[in-house]
């Protein structure tokens, strides 16, 4: 009889050979990581310029029906004219066209404080990441939030309008108005990504301190959409109906105004 003298072989990892496969996943999780951070954040924008396009359309429809007419600003109306919901003139207005509360959200900034009930006065201002909130007026059960907002200079071109402007101290108001339709659309900045709900830029604004938080404690209005939503970028939809992220320097270069000048350098942007 011969005997067979070899071991047994062994089925199971030895222990190096364990430690060399957890090394090896956890360094492939390390590479992976980013990318899908990456994927997500982009999947993210993605969706909001689908809202930009979105709220562009209901926009378009809205002057459409109003023979080419965009909506009245409610500050330069008599009160007896003003709808009493209007929190926020465009939300409230645009609203059987957009039909859902969720366009007016960017996925990056969809929390916003809770609404504290009909009887209170409510003014949270968004940042980067967080949306805007509002109720404007004690009496109103209306209660707005979102996390873009709407170019002023596109309300309205009629005298009330021009008159409040006027003696909020903003230059050549008359002037900065548009008359719908525009001759050139591409470039005209309907909605973007923004601390609040309305702005109204000037060629001179200077850049906010912060992209994270903005700034709303001036009237360089410019300030309100220079946030790093999208890494340094933001999202415009514009007056075409296009939609597009923009670094956060060329702000400046979009025609916000119907007499936009862009400055001749473009301001340094903060880290």
């Amino acid at each position: 009889m011969r005997i067979n003298h070899k071991r047994p072989v062994a089925s199971g990892f030895t222990l190096v050979e364990l430690l060399v496969v957890i090394g090896i996943i956890a360094l492939l999780i390390s590479i992976l990581l980013p990318a899908l951070g990456a994927a997500r954040r982009q999947a993210r924008s993605a969706q909001c310029l689908s809202n930009l396009r979105m709220l562009n359309l209901s926009f378009i429809m809205y002057t459409n029906d109003d023979k080419q007419k965009s909506m009245y600003w409610s500050g330069a109306l008599p009160a007896t004219l003003q709808n009493p919901n209007a929190t926020a003139d465009w939300v409230y207005l645009l609203m059987p066209y957009y039909k859902t509360d969720n366009v007016r959200l960017c996925p990056e900034a969809v929390t916003y404080l809770p609404d504290t009930g009909p009887g209170t006065m409510v003014y949270n201002f968004g940042s980067a990441q967080q949306a805007w909130s509002n109720r404007m007026a004690n009496t109103q059960t209306f209660w707005a939030f979102g996390s873009y907002t709407f170019n002023g200079w596109l309300f309205r071109n009629e005298p009330d309008t021009i008159n409040i402007l006027q003696q909020s101290g903003v230059a050549n108001a008359g002037t900065g108005l548009f008359n719908l339709p525009a001759k050139s659309s591409t470039n005209v900045p309907v909605f973007c990504d923004s601390i609040w709900f309305t702005n109204w830029p000037q060629p001179t604004d200077t850049p906010a301190p912060n992209n994270l938080t903005g700034d709303m404690s001036t009237s360089e209005q410019m300030r309100r959409v220079q946030i790093a939503r999208h890494k340094k970028f933001v999202n415009i939809g514009y007056l075409d109906g296009h939609a597009a992220p923009i670094a956060l320097n060329q702000l400046w270069q979009q025609q916000w105004r119907a007499d936009w000048i862009a400055p001749a350098t473009l301001p340094k942007i903060p880290n």
